[in-house]
């Protein structure tokens, strides 16, 4: 039986087995098992998180469905991957890979986050250096912690410094940074694995990510519900060189840029990177309160927070 609203978590799987030991960690969580000839694209859009059965891959793959995040591969046996397939987290966009008999229970602590109130994720990255943009997630996150949002922010960005200049509360909000000793390299499964742990237990978390391309960035951005872009009128260049590399959709993609002309072209050409405008950055630091306060009443969703 299939569901006619949205599932709260879709297990793909012909495996009696799977089924069960599924069924078992997701204790009272409802959970909508089908194969993967039944899966359609309303499923697959819908579904607050969705387990795949390693063995279910290759049909899914044929699918050619959307790229999307809170997609999960099983592993009952790591030689079980179909080799024609090539990578299936390539293929399938998938946000983990982990087996079933993970001795930490991650995958029912994983179920039990996706019954619990729905999490929203911002990453913020800056085209350049210097700009403001770990300056603005300090901010942000800030500004959300004191509307009663429970909200995780993580320093991605070894290099970037600019939340010490924000320097956010940390009685209101939950920081985590990797100190002055920290990785200038961040490990994509690491990245992975924080966000996805911090969304768990809140409703808002707030990623400030480094500038230079890497499959970490790349994958935070993939994780996001919204990413910001912070620019300067004069370096568009620099602008569209980043989101080549971090591929945002469009729809989830919006532009800060710092301050310039309402008459100059270069509103048309910050249209052009394929974002909505959401406005300039002001001068001073004064006018950041109000400049967050307006993104998070426009582009924040009223999330109850998490008991």
């Amino acid at each position: 039986m299939l569901p006619t609203d949205r599932p709260t978590v879709l297990l793909i799987t012909s495996d009696c087995e799977v089924m069960d030991r599924i069924h078992q960690l997701a204790a009272s969580v409802p959970v909508w098992t089908c194969d993967p000839d039944q899966v359609t694209a309303q499923l697959w859009n819908t579904a607050r998180l969705i387990l795949i059965d390693a063995r279910a891959t290759a049909d899914l793959v044929e699918l050619d469905l959307p790229q999307r995040r809170d997609v999960i591969l099983l592993l009952t046996d790591p030689d079980a991957l179909d080799a024609r397939i090539g990578d299936p987290a390539a293929a399938l966009s998938l946000s983990q890979v982990t087996t079933l008999d993970d001795p930490e229970d991650w995958i029912g602590r994983r179920i039990q986050a996706a019954a619990a109130p729905a999490s929203f994720t911002v990453a913020i990255v800056g085209a350049q250096g210097g700009i403001g943009a770990s300056t603005l997630a300090g901010h942000v996150a800030v500004a959300a912690a004191n509307t009663g949002r429970d909200t995780v922010l993580i320093d991605a960005d070894p290099m970037g410094g600019g939340l010490a200049c924000a320097d956010p509360d940390r009685s209101v909000l939950t920081l985590l940074t990797q100190g002055e000793d920290g990785m200038l390299v961040i490990p994509p499964d690491l990245m992975a694995a924080t966000i996805e742990e911090a969304r768990m237990h809140v409703p808002l978390v707030i990623v400030d990510l480094p500038r230079h391309p890497d499959a970490a960035t790349a994958l935070a951005t993939a994780l996001a519900d919204l990413t910001i872009l912070v620019t300067d009128p004069a370096r568009l260049a620099a602008a569209r060189q980043v989101l080549r590399w971090l591929q945002p959709p469009a729809h989830r993609l919006a532009i800060l840029t710092r301050p310039a002309g309402r008459d100059d072209p270069w509103v048309d050409a910050v249209g052009a990177l394929g974002g909505r405008l959401l406005g300039q950055i002001p001068d001073t630091p004064a006018g950041l309160p109000a400049l967050c306060s307006e993104l998070i009443d426009r582009e924040l969703p009223a999330v109850p927070q998490h008991t």
